[in-house]
């Protein structure tokens, strides 16, 4: 998905309240799964999304693994879900990247033993950790939007304040 389309998609779970600014917090630019999931609209949009990633860079999949949005975007595809025996071609599908992370491990392990593995996911948002180590794990991964996206857009709606903003993306 080009930087763009991110960007449109952002501005789009914002106004879905899917993604929710709390100026001033810790973490001003939050992930509300439950909105984008109850919306209907939004949520076929996002797995329709999530469905032409995987066709364009992992058509190759066996079998996706993942939470609801994995097994939503599964059965559009017609692919099995959840197998009972880790395919060596498996996609993992989550809402966000914090829920892909606790598959790491196992993901770097069927790559090491030439398994080729991919993800992909709604919201990445900012776990540089966790892009890293995938990238050094040689899993690839694909997001719909992120942290970058996500407040662009949350800036360009008024809804971000700058300092917010750059306590989000810190400058080099």
């Amino acid at each position: 998905m080009e930087h763009r389309e991110r960007e449109l998609l952002a501005e789009r779970l914002l106004e879905a309240c899917a993604l929710r600014v709390e100026p001033g917090a810790e973490k001003p630019l939050v992930w509300a799964e439950e909105k984008a999931w109850e919306d209907p609209g939004l949520r076929g949009e996002l797995t329709e999304a999530l469905a032409a990633l995987v066709r364009e860079h992992y058509s190759a999949g066996e079998a996706v693994l993942g939470d609801a949005w994995g097994e939503e975007t599964a059965a559009l595809l017609e692919l099995p879900f959840a197998p009972e025996t880790l395919p060596r071609r498996p996609v993992l599908i989550f809402g966000t990247s914090e829920g892909l992370r606790p598959h790491l491990p196992e993901l770097t392990a069927l790559r090491r033993a030439g398994g080729s593995p991919a993800a992909a996911v709604i919201w990445n948002g900012g776990d540089e950790e966790l892009r890293l180590a995938l990238d050094r794990a040689d899993i690839r991964c694909h997001w719909l939007a992120d942290l970058e996206c996500g407040a662009a857009a949350a800036l360009r709606a008024g809804s971000l304040d700058f300092s917010d903003y750059c306590r989000l993306l810190p400058q080099d």
